[in-house]
């Protein structure tokens, strides 16, 4: 860990991350240890986790592995690639939601067409057996997962482990559907959601309900590079940590949390 991002960490009023593969492994529960230091940091820090997944999914992923005395006062869950954004209610002992850009039937039916179309013209070899639903309708997004969205990991990143695919498949996507904006999910997705709302939004939408400033708030996701979903966020002017994967992650929580205690 460098002297700068222990320096930058130091400052920061509130922690913002991407989950599959940033939090956790890919559509998989958070591990105990990593529960355990969001406990400590969420006791006087923000945290933020913004992803490209239901609200369903940060349930099943996330919040149930959360020890039971966790301040969720100090959590905030974007979803969708921040197209809708959750807060709890301590007195309620609920979350709500705070907004969401539903996307309108006939344009999510269009993208979903367009997405096939483009797959068939791209010449790019599909895998062959679907594990789950290949194109979901998340309302807020469409999501593309080329293998299904509950195919094993080990398959997901045998399809296309430089995300080569994916990133040529946008490429060709984005012509056809202009007024929207497409990028890379996870690990053999493709998701699509309303111009201009994507992660950069999330995050600004996040520190304008806590009244914070940019400067206020760091991020930290596995696809910081240009078609990544996480890519986006670099315009907000936010500081931001590129990440391998979960194991990065974690190191990087336990020195969040012994310098804000």
């Amino acid at each position: 860990m460098t002297k700068k991002l222990i320096k930058k960490i130091e400052s920061k009023k509130i922690f913002i991350f991407d989950l599959d593969k940033t939090l956790t492994k890919s559509k998989a529960p958070l591990n105990r240890e990593t529960a355990d230091l969001l406990r400590h940091i969420l006791k006087n820090n923000y945290v933020a986790v913004i992803s490209g997944g239901m609200w369903s999914q940060f349930e099943n992923q996330l919040l149930k592995y959360l020890p039971k005395d966790t301040n969720l006062n100090n959590l905030l869950i974007s979803t969708t690639s921040g197209s809708q954004l959750y807060k709890y209610e301590s007195k309620d002992n609920k979350w709500f939601v705070v907004y969401t850009k539903t996307l309108p039937k006939e344009i999510r039916t269009q993208i979903i067409e367009e997405i096939k179309k483009t797959i068939k013209i791209s010449g790019i070899d599909m895998p062959k057996k679907i594990y789950g639903q290949r194109y979901e309708d998340r309302l807020s997004q469409i999501t593309m997962s080329a293998a299904g969205q509950k195919a094993p990991l080990k398959i997901k990143m045998a399809w296309d482990p430089d995300s080569s695919k994916k990133l040529t498949l946008i490429k060709i996507l984005r012509p056809k559907l202009p007024d929207l904006c497409i990028t890379a999910g996870g690990s053999t997705s493709i998701d699509v959601t309303q111009k201009n709302i994507d992660k950069a939004f999330g995050v600004k939408q996040i520190l304008k309900i806590l009244n914070l400033k940019v400067r206020d708030g760091i991020y930290i996701g596995d696809t910081i590079f240009p078609g990544g979903n996480d890519y986006v966020v670099v315009k907000t002017g936010i500081d931001t940590v590129s990440v391998k994967d979960y194991i990065e992650t974690r190191e990087i929580l336990k020195v969040i949390k012994n310098i804000k205690k």
